[in-house]
């Protein structure tokens, strides 16, 4: 090999060198189960930021000690079940409140596990998604326990080392609650449903600078107006929704005669399911239920509110916020168009589970 097929050689490594760099800098490792059992402060996980939630939850399952307790929606995660199977098979307590949960026989059979079912009763669903692992460590969010929630939809959870919102996830009762040196609020509805909506009305409403909304479903009116008066104080508000239910967000907001110029709408092929606010870049709102008057006085549900963010939780939520924003867009003339010619029941009785 001469010297210039050496030079070009080299020169090919080195573009290819960098290439590989970009793309590793491009998509950095997330955060583990690890990372939450290092840390004293909340951790915020979602697969935007190339974690894997379905193996966090899992290895946080397979980390208790003596029991297990969880509320939640749908349960068909093979890998999540396997995980709270070992831990029956281990003697450990396990305690599940569910709607959707095809159970295996040896959760039935097994003398230590409590399966509590909670069928819809009408158009009330039981949506929680909350889950106690020994009593100390705290995990809720958006995700469902199902593949397509965990692996391939936006969502976000939590992990707390927290006691207290422990017992409250047991005892489904709303409280107060720290970690470290953060505050929080726990909310469960629909029973607390008139504290959880003054609550969230008055972060909005009390909002410096700039508030953030994720939500798949967002159409409870006043809130949508809260966010309209905190935008025309001057508030940089900037909302992103998910498309299959942006028709009804945009005909709430024709409704109240409210300009839809700061709503964007979700583009990505997959499903916007989060359910979380931030506000000031100090506070968040986050939990299983979607920003509508049917959810927050119909289903059962969980809302939290967690304030002093630090630095590590807002570089996360910004790391989201930036993915949102470059797979979504604003309405354009044929989203208005289709608002207009559909014909539909009233707003809130449409609203998404």
């Amino acid at each position: 090999m001469n010297k210039r097929q050496k030079d070009k050689l080299k020169i090919c490594v080195i573009i290819s060198t960098l290439i590989l760099v970009g793309i590793f800098a491009r998509a950095p490792r997330g955060d583990t189960f690890k990372t939450f059992l290092k840390s004293e402060e909340a951790i915020i996980y979602s697969n935007q930021c190339n974690e894997d939630m379905r193996k966090i939850l899992c290895d946080a399952i397979e980390h208790a000690d003596e029991e297990i307790f969880l509320r939640i929606y749908n349960l068909s995660e093979p890998k999540i079940q396997q995980s709270l199977t070992r831990q029956a098979q281990a003697k450990n307590k396990v305690t599940i409140y569910y709607q959707k949960f095809k159970i295996p026989q040896i959760l039935k059979q097994a003398s230590n596990v409590t399966l509590v079912e909670q069928p819809p009763a009408g158009r009330k669903l039981m949506h929680q998604k909350a889950l106690s692992i020994d009593k100390k460590d705290a995990w809720l969010g958006s995700a469902n326990y199902t593949n397509l929630s965990l692996r391939l939809d936006n969502n976000l959870i939590l992990g707390m080392h927290s006691s207290e919102l422990c017992d409250l996830i047991i005892t489904n009762t709303s409280g107060d609650f720290s970690i470290k040196d953060q505050t929080g609020k726990y909310f469960v509805l629909p029973q607390d449903r008139k504290i959880a909506i003054q609550a969230v009305l008055e972060k909005i409403q009390t909002a410096q600078k700039t508030i953030q909304v994720a939500m798949f479903a967002l159409t409870h009116s006043e809130i949508i107006q809260a966010l309209h008066q905190a935008k025309q104080r001057g508030i940089h508000v900037d909302i992103i929704i998910d498309r299959s239910h942006s028709k009804l967000t945009f005909k709430q907001l024709r409704q109240l005669n409210i300009n839809k110029d700061f709503v964007s709408i979700n583009t990505a092929p997959c499903t916007l399911h989060h359910k979380f606010a931030v506000i000031d870049n100090k506070t968040l709102l986050a939990g299983s239920i979607n920003w509508s008057k049917g959810r927050f006085s119909l289903n059962d549900e969980s809302l939290i509110i967690l304030e002093n963010l630090t630095k590590q939780q807002n570089q996360k939520l910004r790391m989201i916020w930036k993915d949102l924003a470059k797979h979504s867009e604003h309405p354009t003339v044929d989203d208005e168009e289709k608002e207009i010619i559909e014909k539909s029941l009233p707003v809130e009785e449409q609203e998404a589970a």
